[in-house]
């Protein structure tokens, strides 16, 4: 054989593109989980989207001024309907927290999300899809997206989660399942959060397209970015 052919090997290489869509399975121990701890007075902040269907909007608002870290920014945006538009009513020495209103837009979750990307002023949107959200699961799943180089969350609901789809799983489409969380078919109580940068290019006018979803779950291949899907402890 000329030294000028190459040579044959004898395994079979595995190329894996770097820009590919990519979801990552975690849950809240390890070290990662506890980075934002250790960041310094204010690691980041947060802007919360009042979930449409959320039972009672007291109840939210309860359990994030309860858990509200001291090395968090945090707003609260809220759809057109909820009464108190300028802070989370607080008790004796609990810490306010902003609230804007959000105009309730034509074209239904969407066109909501889309809304609250280019009202959002922290580096973070943080999705609920209930008036329950596991808060204390917040910290851990962001800890793992700087750990990982991830841009997107997946954060499991109090209530176990029973998921069909192929977490982890290399080939899995990790942006269909970003995009069905967002949806309003999602399961219930999920929480995705997303960078802000993300969240507006994944939202920018998707009520344009004929299935917003599809289309969300399109940019979100296009864009190639990574999202860890933080598993509750009892579905480890």
């Amino acid at each position: 054989m000329s030294d000028l052919d190459p040579h044959p090997t004898s395994f079979a290489a595995e190329l894996v593109d770097p820009a590919i869509t990519r979801l990552v399975s975690r849950d809240a121990s390890g070290a990662a989980a506890s980075l934002l701890h250790r960041a310094g007075p204010v690691a980041t902040s947060l802007t919360f989207v009042v979930p449409e269907d959320a039972r009672a909007g007291a109840t939210f608002a309860t359990g994030l001024r309860t858990w509200k870290p001291d090395t968090l920014r945090i707003e609260v945006l809220a759809v057109a309907g909820h009464q108190d538009r300028r802070a989370v009513p607080a008790g004796p020495g609990a810490p306010v927290v902003p609230l804007r209103p959000l105009p309730r837009p034509l074209g239904g979750r969407a066109a909501v999300l889309a809304e609250a990307a280019e009202a959002a002023a922290c580096e973070f949107l943080v999705i609920t899809s209930a008036d329950e959200v596991p808060f204390e699961s917040l910290v851990p799943a962001m800890g793992h997206m700087w750990a990982e180089g991830c841009d997107a969350a997946l954060v499991d609901p109090l209530t176990p989660l029973i998921d069909a789809g192929a977490t982890g799983v290399p080939g899995a489409d990790a942006a269909a399942k970003l995009a069905t969380w967002l949806g309003p078919a999602g399961p219930v109580g999920r929480v995705v959060i997303l960078r802000r940068w993300v969240a507006r290019w994944l939202f920018n006018e998707v009520t344009r397209a004929i299935d917003p979803w599809e289309e969300i779950a399109d940019r979100a291949r296009l864009l190639g970015i990574g999202i860890v899907h933080l598993r509750a402890p009892e579905a480890r």
